[in-house]
């Protein structure tokens, strides 16, 4: 399809958020193009990416039956839609031990990876008082997107209840404290982007997995794992509390809601383990 919109002046930021509305990042149109071969800073961050897309490509993404496009729908955001590299395609149908839990896992995860998008935004598109240009010139990576990509690769290699909830409390740990590192520099909507993912992840992920934990739970042992994972969201809660008189309003509002979730998340699974 040839584009057809006419020349056009692009910011950095409407070049940046456009390229994450792509399809493929990789394949730019000649509408941005032209941007990036002004803006050396612009075409760092186009290269980097694609890089991204690239490794994400290659992630395992296990088969399913049908029931990833039904969860997809409900974890995609009221106010926007999940990019088109994480969108279900109908595979074969697949014999694959644990299919139902790799899917919930990968999907989860994938969630994260979208938030991911909006960090990148915010650290690479001048949202506030963040890096300034030399930073994404200079090639630096975007830790919170390889962590992202670590969980997914340990959610995918989990065999055991146990080994997958470690993973899904690592992963509603590294969301946490990446809203929470943004709090004073973000924007109120993205903030409220990467909460409803955290929400995600603990409700959708975490208790899930906690119920099925508890329903198989035998041994002190087990009990004290849950105990644990209750211990890490309530630390979560009261790091968030404590930011709440060092951030602007609009991030107050929405730290309290992260806060709000992870004292639930913690409650609950204090309930599953019997305390």
């Amino acid at each position: 399809m040839s584009d057809s919109s006419g020349p056009r002046e692009w910011t950095c930021r409407q070049f940046r958020r456009a390229v994450l509305a792509l399809p493929d990042p990789r394949f730019v149109p000649s509408r941005l193009r032209q941007h990036a071969e002004q803006c050396a800073d612009c075409r760092v961050w186009a290269e980097q990416a694609a890089e991204l897309e690239s490794a994400l490509g290659q992630l395992r993404v296990p088969p399913s039956s049908g029931g990833k496009a039904r969860l997809l729908a409900q974890l995609r955001p009221a106010s926007g839609t999940v990019p088109s590299s994480l969108r279900y395609s109908p595979p074969m149908p697949s014999r694959f031990p644990g299919r139902q839990w790799r899917l919930r896992a990968w999907l989860i995860t994938a969630g994260a990876l979208a938030a991911a998008a909006v960090v990148v935004g915010i650290y690479a598109g001048g949202s506030g008082s963040g890096p300034q240009p030399e930073a994404a010139h200079s090639g630096v990576s975007y830790p919170f997107l390889e962590q992202l990509v670590a969980h997914d690769v340990a959610l995918a290699r989990a065999s055991t209840a146990g080994q997958r909830l470690q993973a899904l409390s690592a992963l509603a740990d590294t969301v946490a404290q990446e809203t929470q590192a943004l709090a004073r520099i973000a924007s109120p909507e993205e903030l409220r982007e990467l909460v409803r993912w955290y929400d995600k992840v603990v409700e959708r992920g975490l208790i899930q997995q906690a119920e099925e934990w508890a329903a198989q739970m035998q041994t002190e042992r087990e009990r004290q794992q849950l105990l644990e994972m209750a211990g890490r969201l309530a630390a979560t809660a009261q790091a968030t509390e404590n930011l709440l008189d060092t951030v602007p309003p609009h991030a107050q509002l929405v730290l309290r809601q992260l806060a709000q979730t992870a004292r639930e998340g913690e409650h609950k699974i204090k309930r599953l383990s019997g305390t």
